[in-house]
């Protein structure tokens, strides 16, 4: 896994987001936060039955795909075509607006190709692992004092 920096560089695909898990209240807030980022930002958001579709055909749906359609999938945020300065800041301003992503990823060659919920599993387990290993390191530091 590479490290995002804050420089020009283009990451992979269109410029795009695709946001999962969220309520009618959550797609509004998130809406407001993307198009007030960039007017250019497509905006899509899966809904309960896109779990089977590849990030692919997910990312070529239109602008506004599944807004304020239920979905009970784990609250995701995937991300795509910025610029590697404009990710941090989009980043930043999502975190901001307390809209409550779980998880969160670029995509990339190789994730373009996985299904949703294959993408979602994998981030959770990676999830799960960094948190083991903080508090691995928090026992650590505790014992050592």
């Amino acid at each position: 896994m590479e490290a995002i920096k804050n420089d020009d560089k283009k990451l992979f695909g269109d410029f795009a987001v695709l946001a999962c898990g969220l309520d009618e209240d959550k797609h509004r807030a998130f809406l407001s936060v993307a198009k007030d980022f960039s007017g250019d930002l497509k905006v899509v958001f899966a809904a309960d039955g896109s779990e089977n579709k590849t990030l692919s055909e997910l990312f070529k749906l239109d602008d506004l795909y599944g807004f304020l359609k239920p979905s009970l999938m784990p609250k995701a945020l995937i991300m795509s075509g910025f610029r590697q300065n404009q990710l941090l800041e989009f980043i930043e301003k999502v975190k901001h607006a307390l809209i409550g992503f779980e998880l969160m990823a670029v995509l990339t060659p190789i994730s373009v190709k996985w299904k949703l919920s294959d993408l979602l599993n994998e981030l959770k387990k990676e999830a799960e692992e960094f948190k083991r290993r903080r508090e691995n390191e928090r026992d650590d530091k505790k014992s050592t004092t």
